[in-house]
């Protein structure tokens, strides 16, 4: 689980390698994930061509990729402090070796501060880049939900959307670019306004409770209803929807 690294972050980053004019290495023709080592060699060539300032920014390329699975689970959010738990639940659900962890909250869902975190479940703390990209893609994300004027400090320095090269250098080289103060000031859009989903396939060759029971488990992918809950929804009992599922050549797991 170590030596890969989740698909989805590395197309973003290389969408976000696109939007600042970069030229990403050819991704690799994988599944969910990737080799670690290639989206290192990816961080590697952003750096080289656009500086270590280019890191934080690389998380806009959410912003490009709107059917992205982590865009979905993520889109239903009302506030950045909802989004970064669903966030952490994501992080424990793909048993990522890197954690964000909330150490103080203040404000309201409107206009706030988070105190947050981000450190490793072994010996060998999260990378310098590594750093910077999540937390780039975490502030592009709430740009996505509506929070307005999103901005990510360590201490009095800023990170995001942008940062001075002589500061940052200095954070690398002293390892203090995993804590970090995000605000944002006021939510400009009502929550899904931005999300037109569900993206992923859901299609009219579906039988029509099947595609309802998709719809049910695309609009909120973090946490999908549990068989029971969804079956009350769909107004059915738990073994008539099994049945109807199976009839249908599929089941609740499958989906």
């Amino acid at each position: 689980m170590n030596d890969f690294a989740s698909a989805t972050m590395v197309r973003i980053l290389a969408a976000g390698m696109l939007r600042e004019g970069l030229r990403p290495p050819p991704l690799p023709q994988t599944g969910a994930r990737v080799p670690l080592a290639f989206k290192r060699e990816l961080l590697q060539s952003a750096v080289t061509q656009g500086g270590l300032t280019v890191l934080p920014r690389l998380g806009r390329g959410l912003h490009d990729l709107p059917g992205s699975p982590v865009q979905q689970a993520l889109a239903v959010s009302t506030s950045p402090s909802e989004l970064v738990e669903r966030w952490r639940r994501m992080e424990r659900y793909i048993h990522s070796r890197h954690r964000i962890d909330v150490e103080s909250a203040q404000g309201t869902s409107e206009y706030g501060a988070l105190a947050l975190c981000h450190s490793s479940l072994q010996a060998q703390q999260p990378l310098a880049p590594e750093s910077l990209v999540v937390l780039g893609v975490i502030a592009a994300a709430c740009e996505t939900i509506g929070a307005q004027n999103v901005q990510v400090h360590v201490g009095e320095i800023p990170l995001y959307p942008h940062t001075a090269p002589d500061a940052l250098a200095r954070l690398v080289a002293q390892r203090k670019t995993g804590r970090w103060i995000m605000r944002w000031q006021g939510m400009a859009l009502t929550p899904h306004s931005l999300f037109q989903g569900p993206v992923l396939p859901v299609t009219d060759r579906d039988e029509p409770t099947v595609r309802a029971l998709r719809h049910l488990l695309l609009a909120d992918l973090v946490a999908p209803p549990a068989l029971a809950d969804a079956s009350v929804r769909l107004g059915r009992s738990s073994r008539s929807l099994q049945r109807h599922l199976a009839a249908q050549d599929t089941s609740y797991s499958d989906l």
